[in-house]
């Protein structure tokens, strides 16, 4: 059985929104990820703070640096279903334009590519901030625009 510290972590996405969308992977470096574990996770668009979804977490990889050969070589050689959405994603944050510098130590969130809940009511916070945030599941599923923080 696993356990869960929180229901719902909120991640402000930016620019990396719809790369998250494509792949179904979100990362962020190690140093920074100081996160609860939960069952889902979100994303905040840029302006407002809208989310469209609440993603299911299959695997969170600590602890990888993609610019390490021999750490890619162990990721490609795992067996995982994920390893070339995994693999795609990691070329295109390698791009200047997303990370310049990726030569660190992440934390990799693998989404589940089916259980994928809707959130046709597009809920936001009502003030929206540059940090992760905890929501319970039933503020999504209160049908409210506008929800709380935990």
């Amino acid at each position: 059985m696993k356990s869960y510290e929180k229901e719902v972590l909120s991640i402000p996405a930016g620019n990396t929104y719809d790369l998250i969308s494509k792949h179904l992977i979100y990362s962020c470096p190690s140093d920074r990820a100081k996160h609860k574990t939960p069952i889902f996770i979100t994303f905040r668009k840029g302006v407002g703070g809208e989310m469209e979804y609440l993603y299911k977490i299959n695997e969170i990889i600590l602890e990888f640096n993609c610019t390490k050969n021999e750490e890619l070589e162990k990721i490609k050689n795992s067996g995982k279903d994920y390893i070339d959405r995994l693999l795609s994603y990691i070329d295109e944050v390698k791009s200047p334009n997303i990370y310049p510098n990726q030569d660190f130590n992440s934390k990799y969130y693998i989404l589940d590519d089916k259980d994928i809940i809707t959130l046709r009511h597009k809920a936001k916070p009502r003030v929206n901030n540059a940090g992760f945030c905890y929501y319970k599941i039933s503020e999504f599923m209160s049908g409210n625009e506008i929800i709380h923080v935990e």
